[in-house]
């Protein structure tokens, strides 16, 4: 692909087209633009500023080994190191390096789930209970005064279904049988 300036704020079509064939993301809107969601969770969309426009994703706690990653991404400045990523789309190289985040987005999203539970109902032995039954699940967990935040993360699994289904049983571990999507 020839290098050269972008001086459209209008999402790259290679990008919006990647995004539309992703298995469970749908489009929709926020913040008053184009927005991705999996699951109905928002993870992506696009921020037009006066200087460029922006893909904008979310990566849960991976801010660091995205940035390392793709090349030209940088952590968001109103979110600090958790959570989202930007990348200026400017050039027809930055619009590669977006298909690049957008993969490697949607990777996460596939393998990583958020859990939260009351404090009062955690049981530190369902993560022991985790780490034998699902050695292929990694547990974070973040407490706060009345929620602990688990996020579980199926590493090294390349095939979504079945990190569906490690996480679906790593998710019924901590919470119980009931409808947790």
């Amino acid at each position: 692909m020839a290098l050269h300036q972008r001086s459209s704020r209008t999402p790259p079509e290679e990008l919006r087209a990647l995004l539309g064939k992703l298995p469970g993301v749908i489009n929709g809107t926020r913040f008053g633009g184009e927005a991705f969601f999996f699951r109905k969770r928002f993870f992506c969309h696009f921020h037009p500023t006066r200087e460029c426009l922006f893909l904008e994703t979310f990566v849960w706690h991976n801010v660091e080994a995205v940035v390392s990653e793709v090349p030209g991404t940088i952590p968001h400045p109103e979110y600090g190191g958790y959570g989202w990523v930007r990348l200026p789309i400017d050039s027809d190289d930055a619009v590669s390096r977006g298909l690049r985040l957008i993969e490697t987005t949607y990777r996460y999203l596939r393998t990583t789930r958020r859990v939260s539970i009351p404090k009062e109902e955690f049981l530190q032995e369902k993560l022991g209970l985790i780490k034998e039954k699902l050695p292929e699940i990694a547990v974070k967990v973040k407490e706060s005064k009345k929620r602990n935040q688990l996020v579980l993360e199926a590493r090294g699994v390349s095939d979504y279904e079945k990190a569906d289904v490690l996480l679906d049983k790593a998710t019924r571990i901590l919470k119980g049988p009931r409808n947790h999507r």
